[in-house]
This record gives C-alpha cells, sequence and structure tokens, in this order.
C-alpha cells in the first residue's frame, strides 16, 4: 500500500533559547490510506513485528500494507490503549470502560472480571495479569488466565499503573505501590514537590519514571532503589501525554508536539500536532500517533524537509555555503546550508518558471533560462542581462568562453566577464562562427541542442541535438554513431575523459574514444527505463522509473541507494549531493537526506504466511497437505513486514525448484486457480533472502480416471472390448459367409422352384389338351377357333417364360396372364365353364407390384382339381381387394372340394403331378425370408349346411411394394 507523502510545516516558534525546533520529513498514516480512524491513543510492535494501534475504533494489527482490525461482540464500547504483549504472543488492549481484551488467533476474548471502576491499564508480566476493580485488585494466571487471588490495597485517589515483566505498579496521591512476582506489596513515599494532580508511571531506560500529566514542577522523577529521585528537568512543556526512551533520548509527548531530551539539549518535533505516543520499530522507523491526525511515520528523524512557502523548487546548484534553488514560480532563491534562511535574489518579471540554472563557481556567472536567457554577472543582480537564445544547457570551457546547446544554434558563449584581451585556444573558432558580432558562434545550427560537456584533456566539446551526438574539436567536426546510426541523447555527463549519455528511449550509453555503448546491462537496468541522470563526480545517479540507482562509474559498479522518503521518482525535479547530504526537490519543497555510500543496507523485512486456503477453506501450512483432484484453488495470504522503505523489497516465489517469479507489490495474496494433479513444493524470497517457512508442500491427488489401477482397469477393459470386437467381427464373418450360401441356395431353390412353377403351367397334360383342342377344331374345320386357340396359347406361353425372368411383375401383366390362361381352359371346356376377374377401382394395376407367377397355380389348382370332375355349371371367381398396404388376392370356385379331389386322383392310375400346396407354401416361405411385411396364403373349404362340398376359396395377402 503505497501511502502519500506529507509534508509538515516547520515550527518558528522557539520555546525557551536552548531549544531549536526541527520538522522531519514524514509520511501520513491516517484514514485516506485505511487506518479505520485518526484518533489514535496507543502504538506497539509485537514479537514478530506487526504494528498494533489501539485507536478511536477499538484494536487494529497493521502490516505495511494492510489494516486488520479486531472486534468482539463483548466489547462495551471500542475506543481503548494500553497495548501490550504477553509471553504467550498474546495482545492485549483495555477500553476506556475499563474491560479488558486480548487478540489470540486473530481472534478478540474478553477477560472476565468485576465491574471495573474506570481506565486504568490493566498490568502484564510474565506471571500474572493484574485488574484493577472496586476494593484491590484481582489477579490472574498468565499462561491460563484462570482467577487466582483478589488482593485488597488502598485504590482511592488512584492515578496511573505500570507493569513491567516482573513487577506491577500503582501509584496515588502519596504513594508508589510496587508488587512482584511473589505478590508481596512494598510502599515508596513520594516527595512532597509532587502534589495531588495526576500523575503517570513509565518504564525507561530500565526504570520506572513519574510524570505529572500537568507538568506543574518541570521536572521528571525516577524510582531509584527505594527512594524517587530528579531524572531531569522538563521546561517548556504544559502538558504530558507519553513519555519514551529511545535511541539514549527520552521523549515527552505533548498536544504541542514531541520535545525530545538528548545530553542537555532540549528539541521539539512537529510542534503543531497532538502526539499520543512515540515507537521505533525493528526497521528504524519512529511512528508518533496522533489524537486527530493519524499516524506520524518518520523513517529518518535526521531527515528534513525544507517548505519554501508554496514555492515549488526545480533546479539546485551549490553556491559557497549554501545553495541557488530556482522555482517553478519564476524565483531564483538562496538557501543556507541548515536550509534555515532564504533570500530572494530574482523574480522573473513574467512569472514564468525557471527551468534551467547553472552557477560558474569560479567568477560567480550566473545563467538561468525562463522566457529568455538571462545572465548575472558575478552574481549581481543589478547587472542582469537578458537576451533571445532558447538556451538548454551551458558548460564551462575557460575564463573566457562557455559551452552551449541552444535551440537554433549551438555553439561557443563569451562570458560577460571575461578579458577580452585574454588569449584563448577557442578564439578563432569563435571568430570564424560568430553570429552578427553577437556574443556567441554558431558551431551546430539549424537544431534543437539539449545538452552539451567539454573535455578539457582532449580540447573536445560534444553537443547532444535532434540531430544527432557530435563532437568539436580545434581542428574538426565529427558525428559520433551508435551501430552505424544516429545517436539522440537528451543528457551528456562526463567524468574524466568517458562520456556518459541518456538517450531520448530511456537508455544509457558510454562514449569513449569515440567508441559508443549500451550499457544497461552492465548495471541490470532494463532497458527505456531511465527518466534522469545526474552527476557528482565518480557518482552518477541514474533515476529510472521505479528506483533512484547509484553508480560508481569510477569501478563501474551499481550502488541500491538507501533514501528515506516516499517519493515517486517521477515527482523529483532534481537533485544535488553536497558531502554528506542529498538533497532531493520535489513540488512539495526541499527534502534534505542524510546520506551515505558506506550505509548498511537495511535489514530484510520480516515475511509471514498468514494463511494457506484451498478452495477458500484454510489448511494448516506448517505440515504437508494432501488433496483431492478437485482441491486444486489454492490461495496463500502473506504479510511483508516493511513499513517504510525508499525501495521495496520484492517478494519472489519459487514452484517445484523452477525459476523464481516476482509477485506484485500490489497484492498480498499468491494464487493458483486451478492446478494440475501432482506434488508441489511452493519457496519464498524477499530480494534475494530465503525466508521462512522454507517450504509449503502439498500434493494434489489424480482424478481417479487417471490413476494407476483405473488405467489398468480400462486396459484390460479394452483388450476384453477389443477381443469381444474380434471375436463378434468373426462371427459376423461367419455368419456373413453363412447367409451367403444360403442365398446361393435360395436362389437355387427360387429358379427351382420358378422351373417349378413353369413345368407346371406347361405340363404335358396341359399341352396335351391344348394340342387336342387344336386338333379337334381342324378336324371340325373350324378354322378360325382353332387359329384364335392357337394364337391365345402362344401368346401365353410367351408371357410365362418372359414372366419366369423376372422376380416381380405388375399386376396388369399377372391379371393378363390370367385371363388369358381361364380362356384357353374355357375353349376347352363346354359351356357350362365361365368365369370372373374383378378389382377394386382404388388398385391401380400399372403401380402395384407382386412376385412373378405366384396366383396362377391356385387358379390352375382350382380348375384342374376343383372344377374339372365337376358335372353342371362351372365358375372360377378372381377378386382383388387393397386393404392399406397389402393387396388380399381370392381366388374361389364351385368345384368338388379338396377331399374328393383327392380321392380321384388317388384312383388315377396314370396319376396327375400337381402343382402341390406344399411347394406353393415353400414358395411363400422362400419368398418371405429376410422380410418384416411377409406374404400369407389361406386355402379354406366351403360347405353347405348339410356337408355338401360347395368349393374351395384361397385368400392371398401380399404385401404391396
Amino acid at each position: 500500500m503505497k501511502l502519500s507523502t506529507c509534508l509538515l510545516v516547520v515550527c518558528i516558534c522557539l520555546v525557551s533559547p536552548w531549544v531549536s525546533a526541527q520538522q522531519p520529513y514524514a509520511i501520513s498514516i491516517n484514514q485516506s490510506v485505511g487506518l479505520p480512524t485518526n484518533s489514535v491513543y496507543n502504538l506497539l510492535q509485537d514479537s514478530k513485528g506487526y504494528i498494533w494501534i489501539a485507536h478511536n475504533e477499538g484494536l487494529s494489527r497493521y502490516d505495511g500494507f494492510e489494516f486488520k482490525t479486531f472486534e468482539s461482540v463483548l466489547q462495551t464500547s471500542k475506543a481503548g490503549s494500553s497495548l501490550k504483549e504477553d509471553s504467550y504472543g498474546r495482545i492485549w488492549y483495555e477500553n476506556f470502560d475499563g474491560f479488558v481484551y486480548y487478540a489470540e488467533q486473530d481472534t478478540l476474548k474478553m477477560l472476565t472480571k468485576s465491574k471495573p471502576i474506570g481506565y486504568y491499564p490493566m498490568g502484564i508480566t510474565q506471571k500474572h495479569v493484574f485488574l484493577v476493580k472496586q476494593d484491590g485488585l484481582e489477579v490472574f494466571d498468565a499462561q491460563s488466565l484462570a482467577f487466582q487471588r483478589s488482593m485488597p490495597i488502598d485504590v482511592d485517589g488512584l492515578s496511573h499503573t505500570l507493569s513491567d515483566a516482573s513487577s506491577f505498579y500503582l501509584i496515588n496521591d502519596t504513594i508508589l505501590y510496587q508488587i512482584d512476582s511473589t505478590l508481596h506489596i512494598k510502599a515508596f513515599e513520594l516527595p512532597s514537590i509532587l502534589d495531588n494532580s495526576e500523575k503517570h508511571l513509565y518504564f525507561l531506560n530500565n526504570q520506572v519514571v513519574i510524570v505529572q500529566k500537568s507538568n506543574r514542577n518541570k521536572n521528571v522523577y525516577a524510582l531509584k532503589e527505594d527512594s524517587i529521585e530528579l531524572l531531569f528537568e522538563a521546561n517548556g512543556i504544559s502538558f504530558i501525554q507519553g513519555a519514551h526512551y529511545i535511541d539514549s533520548s527520552y521523549w515527552l509527548l505533548s498536544p504541542q508536539g514531541a520535545f525530545q531530551f538528548e545530553n542537555g539539549r532540549q528539541s521539539i518535533h512537529f510542534s503543531e500536532k497532538n502526539l499520543s505516543f512515540l515507537l521505533k520499530d525493528y526497521q528504524g522507523n519512529y511512528w508518533f500517533s496522533t489524537v486527530d491526525e493519524g499516524i506520524i511515520l518518520v523513517p529518518n528523524i535526521h531527515n528534513q524537509i525544507k517548505n519554501l512557502d508554496g514555492e515549488a523548487p526545480y533546479r539546485i546548484v551549490p553556491a559557497g555555503e549554501g545553495y541557488l534553488i530556482s522555482t517553478k514560480n519564476g524565483q531564483i532563491i538562496h538557501l543556507s546550508k541548515d536550509l534555515k534562511q532564504t533570500t530572494l535574489l530574482h523574480k522573473d518579471k513574467f512569472s514564468e518558471g525557471i527551468h534551467y540554472l547553472y552557477l560558474d563557481s569560479a567568477n560567480q556567472n550566473q545563467f538561468y533560462v525562463s522566457k529568455d536567457f538571462g545572465l548575472i554577472p558575478r552574481g549581481d543582480y543589478r547587472k542582469r542581462i537578458t537576451q533571445e537564445l532558447a538556451l538548454k544547457e551551458m558548460y564551462r570551457i575557460d575564463e573566457k568562453y562557455y559551452a552551449f546547446a541552444a535551440t537554433g544554434p549551438s555553439g561557443l558563449f563569451i562570458s560577460p566577464t571575461a578579458d577580452s584581451n585574454s588569449p584563448s585556444l577557442w578564439d578563432s573558432i569563435f571568430q570564424t562562427n560568430r553570429v552578427d558580432k553577437r556574443n556567441y558562434a554558431s558551431l551546430l545550427s539549424q537544431s534543437r541542442g539539449k545538452s552539451v560537456v567539454y573535455l578539457p584533456d582532449r580540447e573536445e566539446i560534444y553537443f547532444a541535438s535532434n540531430l544527432g551526438l557530435f563532437k568539436t574539436g580545434l581542428r574538426n567536426s565529427k558525428e559520433l554513431k551508435y551501430e552505424n546510426n544516429s545517436l539522440f541523447l537528451s543528457k551528456l555527463t562526463v567524468y574524466k575523459d568517458i562520456l556518459y549519455g541518456l538517450s531520448t528511449k530511456g537508455n544509457l550509453f558510454s562514449i569513449e574514444n569515440e567508441s559508443v555503448r549500451k550499457i544497461n546491462a552492465d548495471y541490470d537496468i532494463p532497458e527505456g527505463d531511465i527518466i534522469k541522470i545526474r552527476q557528482f563526480g565518480k557518482w552518477l545517479f541514474v533515476m529510472s522509473k521505479k528506483s533512484l540507482e547509484l553508480i560508481d562509474v569510477s569501478q563501474a559498479q551499481v550502488k541500491p541507494i538507501p533514501i528515506d522518503v516516499d517519493v515517486k521518482i517521477q515527482e523529483i525535479n532534481d537533485i544535488l549531493l553536497d558531502n554528506d547530504q542529498l538533497l532531493l526537490l520535489t513540488n512539495e519543497g526541499i527534502i534534505r537526506l542524510e546520506f551515505s555510500i558506506h550505509k548498511e543496507h537495511a535489514e530484510v523485512p520480516k515475511f509471514y504466511i498468514n494463511s494457506l486456503k484451498v478452495n477458500n477453506q484454510k489448511k494448516d501450512f506448517y505440515k504437508p497437505q494432501t488433496l483431492d483432484f478437485d482441491q486444486n484453488n489454492v490461495e496463500i495470504n502473506y504479510s511483508l513486514l516493511q513499513y517504510y522503505a525508499g525501495v521495496p523489497s520484492k517478494v519472489f516465489y519459487q514452484m517445484n525448484a523452477e525459476d523464481w517469479q516476482p509477485i506484485s507489490s500490489e497484492t498480498r495474496t499468491l494464487s493458483f486457480p486451478a492446478l494440475a494433479p501432482g506434488k508441489y513444493s511452493l519457496r519464498f524470497r524477499v530480494d534475494n533472502t530465503p525466508v521462512e517457512p522454507l517450504e509449503i508442500s502439498f500434493e494434489i491427488k489424480p482424478p481417479f480416471w487417471m490413476t494407476l489401477w483405473f488405467l489398468a482397469i480400462c486396459i484390460i477393459i479394452l483388450f476384453a472390448f477389443a477381443y469381444w470386437y474380434y471375436r463378434w467381427q468373426t462371427g459376423v464373418l461367419i455368419k456373413q459367409n453363412q447367409l451367403l450360401k444360403e442365398k446361393i441356395v435360395l436362389e437355387q431353390t427360387l429358379s427351382k422352384s420358378m422351373l417349378t412353377s413353369i413345368k407346371s403351367q406347361m405340363n404335358p397334360h396341359f399341352f396335351y389338351n391344348a394340342l387336342n383342342t387344336i386338333q379337334a377344331y381342324i378336324f371340325s374345320n373350324d378354322k378360325r377357333n382353332a387359329s384364335n386357340y392357337l394364337a391365345k396359347f402362344s401368346k401365353l406361353t410367351r408371357m410365362i417364360l418372359e414372366m419366369s425372368e423376372k422376380e416381380t411383375i405388375y399386376l396388369q401383366e399377372e391379371v393378363m396372364a390370367l385371363n388369358l390362361y381361364l380362356e384357353l381352359e374355357k375353349m376347352r371346356f363346354s359351356d357350362d365353364f365361365n368365369y370372373s376377374i374383378t378389382l377394386e377401382e382404388s388398385i391401380d394395376t400399372d403401380m402395384v407390384k407382386i412376385p412373378s407367377m405366384l396366383i396362377q397355380p391356385y387358379v390352375e389348382n382350382a380348375v384342374k382339381h376343383g372344377l374339372l370332375h365337376k358335372k353342371g355349371e362351372k365358375h372360377v371367381k378372381i377378386a382383388f381387394h387393397k386393404q392399406g398396404e397389402v393387396l388380399k388376392v381370392i381366388v374361389s370356385d364351385n368345384g368338388i372340394g379338396r377331399k374328393r379331389s383327392e380321392e380321384l386322383n388317388k384312383i388315377k392310375q396314370d396319376k396327375y403331378q400337381s402343382f402341390s400346396s406344399t411347394a406353393n407354401e415353400k414358395r411363400l416361405e422362400l419368398l418371405n425370408r429376410g422380410k418384416t411385411n411377409s406374404m400369407s396364403a389361406q386355402i379354406i373349404d366351403e360347405y353347405d349346411p348339410y356337408g355338401q362340398a360347395l368349393g374351395t376359396r384361397v385368400e392371398l395377402i401380399i404385401p404391396i411394394s
């Protein structure tokens, strides 16, 4: 969590001649960054490094990134103080109603006690917990928190309480009580100089200290052995709200700021702040809590900030015993070394920002650029000279000339204090290139000059411009290129004979003996990341987008800078390194930092794992976890206890010995939403330092379908299926072969059946009868009937032969064949034979197909077996009916019946071989194979009421194709 910069007003009121007011650089932690309230009463850093805050909304824990507030349904009120940590890691706080609570395992619990008589800080020692009640004290065991005993003690006039590791102290108007670890009570008489005003106890510098809250007698006292003695005088403080001992200094907090007492010297910090508590954390930060403005965090108590009365400083240069400062409001100010005294030297009449400032320390000539280019000879502003020159940068060559870069011409500028008769190596070049007898000569024209440096040992000037980088010597000029391309630089610096340049694309280059080299990688600086560079001797400051780094160009080393300020690099307008002081110019003022290149790196921030959650359920991260395959949403929450650092530390994680990966500084949660099954080992480090716990291990089991046993079962099933499929396919092939064989047999049988049918149609008896009939017509000289009969006989024979080659025929063809056959039979019989063929009108004989020669055998049986032996009138009726998707054919006769016909056929010696019912049934069976809608034939014998045969009826059912 980023903390906004809080620039505090310098106190200009001196309390006494020997009291100095100081304004440390500070950062505000308040409601704008997540603090629940700006009213803070107490602070504590626990043994792990967390900061605990007692405030108007209760108790909160802060890890430098976020606040966690602890609440309990048993809280009578939230506001409280008296933060303590016991030997068992519990954090205690007491609300102002006098009820005591402790935080344990992220839960706020209440310690049961009698009704309190008001707010008196509880006592926490290694063995006991002490609570003040109406008639004395209640004592609890420090480990189990079980009630042990009551201790009667006079609490009338009680002012305050205090505890250290072994004892609990109480103070009233006249007596200081001490209760040791054996619960023995010892009393100390207070000196008479301590009146009956409210007194507070503090444990400072290993001794009990007594402070009068109203500070009427201006003294602080301490318990030394068996007496109470004066510790030091505390003049100038009217009201004391807290006392602390930090870094060999006593601190007294008041509504008028923090008073520091060190070696007889008294100083005031934050004189306009109502301060309630002071804490120094393990990283060296000072925490001042305030009653109404949150917390003031001071990274370094010696770092100062100077506000220029609303002026935004823009450029700074050293000037003797002070500094020259230009501002964005068009002022030039002289600032003393101690940042206390400011003198206005110049105010630009156009009120435009002075964005460039240069001082020649040899002759005190000053140059500045706002709307115009201004020259101040020898620092005398009464002799200020202005001229129209779009100057960007100046660089001293000698007593007579400066090199300058500007928009338009860039070249040589003659000093306003130069002796025109004094010789210079650059005189001839100046005179040759002088512009209209002005005070400058153009060595690079029609360009936008951006930066310029001079190498005196080589007598060379280098110009950085929009046209490239150019070197100008006494004899020639030349463009320097990088990889045969023009080099575009925005800033040039030099150390000895080596140039360093910042490109317009944010890269760093070195130029030595016309050799140009990009050096980002040498210093582990990402390409395109640099914003500004500044050089002070061998130290090159490189300001990148996220950090400020220092390069020792004499040794080609990079050193991180411990900058104890909360300011973005982009907000730094200028920097100045002045011995052991580093000055940063920001829009809010000038920040002075204690700076040393030998300063040790800050302690690595403490790192803690707070929780391991799997599918949003907490798990114990201290031991390996075995998870189901669907428990793969893993989330780790951690804390990095870094409350302030100039360069924030980075957290990295490593999964299963893979490359280290950075974690965004904007979060404290590492999430893996969908991990694959497997074993995982997770490690962390802060910067380059491994942290505890060294490893978080867990295993996500694969789903059952990815286990070995399941795969084995699948393989077995697969082989079984393959074997079954093989057997099934083999059976299919065998069955197909059998079907093929059956088909061949069926075709043979069908052919045989059809031949049988043809034989039935054209049997010798039929031919014999037909030829006899023709012969009779010839003998009777009935040529006409003989010819007609012969024609019909030949037509029927041809039709039968044609139909025998077809599997199916149209119903019309079948009807025609039946009609021919019956006409021939009628001619052979006498006039008493008749037949009829009837079709329903709905039957389309040209569309309906039936098996060939299917009906004729039944008609032939009716004629030859039913009517042949009948006397009297004979008739055959054939009727076709359509019933849905089937054709119903009825063949009926009025013959002698099947029973009498069989009897007569058995008598005959020359027995007629008819197309029997068995053959018909066999053919129907063959035709029905493989079909769902089968054909059927039903033969019905008809009788009269007396049992006499009336004929035979055949009903054929044929599916219509």
